[in-house]
């Protein structure tokens, strides 16, 4: 909670202190939804069995994102909102936004198109795993989400964190990442 922004400029015990206040706030009208985290394996089916027309909807957070339990989430407004809950992060983290490496196209002067990565392009692949490496010394206890665009050069790109196995979490590649459309030229 340091590190949030609401505590920007903050002395350390200051922001303890008021910490520590807004959870004895939270304490004296906390009221548990649901059953506890001991329950959770088979909770859902037991309270569907029980009763399925009157399972409260809710959403728990428990220990800031380590687990998010949804009940009974229905509608395209309260879905948007678990996936809000679910990528939710409450610390400040770098976010790096790159180009793919060196592409056929790019040796012909060309824009557009879905061209591979050239020898080049495979070598700055490489290199990002080592620049990603020393980056992440000050975040030990993340891996690193990886997103591209559905094009072949983004993929080849992110390849190589591929191979480097649990250190990255790669993700399905994003249509919406793709660039605009400018035909081949």
């Amino acid at each position: 909670k340091i590190y949030s922004p609401d505590f920007k400029g903050w002395d350390k015990d200051e922001i303890i202190k008021d910490f520590r206040d807004r959870i004895a706030k939270y304490e004296s009208a906390y009221e548990e939804v649901g059953l506890s985290s001991a329950d959770v394996s088979s909770w859902s089916k037991e309270l569907d069995k029980k009763d399925p027309e009157n399972s409260v909807p809710y959403i728990k957070i428990i220990n800031t994102n380590e687990r998010v339990i949804s009940q009974n989430i229905q509608g395209f407004l309260n879905l948007q909102i678990v996936t809000f809950l679910l990528h939710l992060h409450l610390v400040e983290r770098p976010l790096y936004l790159l180009r793919h490496g060196e592409s056929e196209f790019i040796l012909e002067d060309r824009i557009g198109g879905n061209p591979s990565i050239t020898k080049d392009g495979v070598k700055f692949s490489k290199l990002l795993d080592k620049f990603f490496e020393k980056e992440m010394e000050n975040f030990p206890n993340d891996k690193m989400t990886v997103y591209t665009s559905t094009l072949k050069r983004t993929i080849q790109t992110a390849q190589s964190l591929k191979e480097e196995g649990d250190k990255y979490d790669i993700q399905k590649p994003l249509k919406l990442l793709d660039e605009i459309y400018a035909g081949i030229c």
